[in-house]
């Protein structure tokens, strides 16, 4: 097995399309980037090759992949959701009622997206069939599943943090920081979330509780967890990533590129982050491997 580099080691710096701001990664390893100004989606291998570029609708926000490997996109010209198959080739193009943003998938294959301009978040099937719409508060941007199924929401112009249970009824809502963006859940079933104006991360209980929030860099907005637990954030404003152990204490502060916008961590405990500014896509090690103490490494948004 090859050495482990330490924590913010960055192993490639890649050329993507223009303003890539979201990303994640599929069950074979390869990566996703959504390039939002050059309305495409490339492909990444797990070693950082261009795999492909593949069109998507106008001004693409949010990406997720589901069981079956296809990619989802939200694109607010249109608006629609784009499906993609694990080829990059495009399988079906669904209208959809108000602009989408943030999507996570479901146990279920079904996929829960936010609305920002109509405050509300919905089912869709991963046939395209809306199963739902749920108020939630001002501008949602950014969700996560928990491993009950309930869906958790970062509104972003309300400061708050809206939990629904996974049949859209309305759980909890909890104050946060200063327009709140990307939100994960981590091994134990904490949620994480980044206040973007705050310059902070709040941790939350799964019951809704506050346990702590902790100062990060200039403009958090993307959250992750790498193999061993560790919370990882991307500051957009100072083109750097923390490491946050679980209690929120700063292990270190890693320069990247222009704008970080969300991270992502693969199997193999590398994070990849797209660099909004940049135009590129920076692999770091995270100082951790496969066999380590038990996390999560879902992406953050």
């Amino acid at each position: 097995m090859p050495a482990v580099l330490p924590a913010g080691t960055v192993l490639a710096t890649i050329a993507t399309g223009s303003a890539p701001n979201a990303i994640a990664v599929d069950a074979a390893g390869d990566v996703w980037v959504v390039d939002n100004a050059s309305d495409t989606v490339s492909e990444l291998s797990p070693s950082g090759m261009v795999l492909g570029v593949f069109p998507v609708a106008g001004c693409p926000h949010q990406i997720a992949i589901d069981r079956r490997g296809n990619v989802w996109v939200s694109s607010s010209v249109g608006p629609v959701l784009t499906e993609l198959s694990a080829s990059g080739v495009t399988l079906n193009v669904f209208p959809m009622a108000v602009p989408p943003d943030g999507i996570a998938v479901g146990a279920n294959d079904n996929l829960w997206i936010t609305n920002p301009a109509s405050n509300s978040v919905s089912e869709v099937s991963d046939s395209g069939v809306g199963l739902g719409t749920f108020a939630v508060g001002p501008g949602p941007g950014y969700l996560a599943i928990d491993a009950a199924g309930n869906i958790w929401v970062s509104n972003c112009l309300g400061s708050t943090v809206t939990e629904l249970s996974s049949s859209g009824a309305l759980l909890t809502t909890i104050g946060v920081g200063s327009r709140p963006y990307g939100i994960a859940i981590d091994g134990h079933g904490d949620v994480w979330v980044a206040n973007r104006l705050s310059n902070s991360v709040s941790k939350l209980s799964s019951s809704g509780k506050v346990i702590g929030t902790y100062p990060v860099g200039i403009h958090p907005v993307g959250v992750a967890f790498d193999l061993a637990g560790d919370v990882w954030v991307t500051n957009n404003s100072d083109g750097t990533v923390n490491e946050l152990s679980p209690a929120g204490a700063i292990l270190g502060t890693f320069t990247v590129g222009m704008n970080p916008s969300s991270l992502v961590i693969d199997a193999a405990g590398d994070i990849w982050i797209p660099n909004y500014g940049s135009g590129t896509v920076t692999e770091m090690s995270s100082g951790t491997a496969p066999g380590s103490a038990a996390g999560s490494a879902k992406s953050g948004v």
